[in-house]
């Protein structure tokens, strides 16, 4: 595995991302008793080298109870939360993008990429995740655990050798 500065290659996602579980490292603010009938906690971990700034967030259905934060260092994580609307009884659709800036000298190739990370928690029918519209040079993994009506994600972004 190489790890340089917060910064993890390809090769070694599996085994950091299996470590920082086995650890108990992964850690979600405590929750108030969840009224809404879906939500989605997610933890947006940054693996890269760069500032993950300038959050462009997106809701198709529900609402942000926790916004994006406004960046993510490198080596760092940032929590956001989304609940469905108690007057639409739906699930919950949104999306926050990213743009990479301040990379270190190895990342800097980086500069000014988007990371895009995803969820649809639906009123029925399986949940889905995604980082469609990440640039190319960025991988990314994620996890997710709790029920499939509140469901925690752990979305890991590192970049590819």
């Amino acid at each position: 595995m190489k790890l340089v500065q917060g910064r993890t290659s390809f090769h070694g996602a599996a085994v950091v991302v299996a470590a920082t579980i086995a650890m108990g490292l992964v850690a979600y603010p405590a929750q108030a008793e969840v009224s809404a009938e879906r939500s989605a906690d997610v933890n947006m971990y940054n693996r890269t080298g760069c500032t993950f700034a300038d959050p462009k967030e997106k809701i198709d259905e529900g609402q942000w109870t926790e916004s994006a934060p406004a960046e993510i260092q490198s080596g760092d994580s940032g929590y956001m939360r989304t609940e469905s609307d108690d007057d639409n009884g739906g699930g919950v659709k949104a999306s926050v993008t990213y743009t990479a800036e301040d990379c270190d000298a190895e990342s800097s190739a980086l500069e000014g990429k988007s990371l895009r990370f995803s969820w649809h928690v639906r009123a029925s029918g399986n949940n889905a995740y995604t980082s469609s519209g990440t640039a190319s040079e960025f991988y990314t993994h994620h996890r997710h655990h709790g029920s499939r009506e509140h469901p925690q994600v752990d979305a890991y972004f590192m970049v590819r050798d």
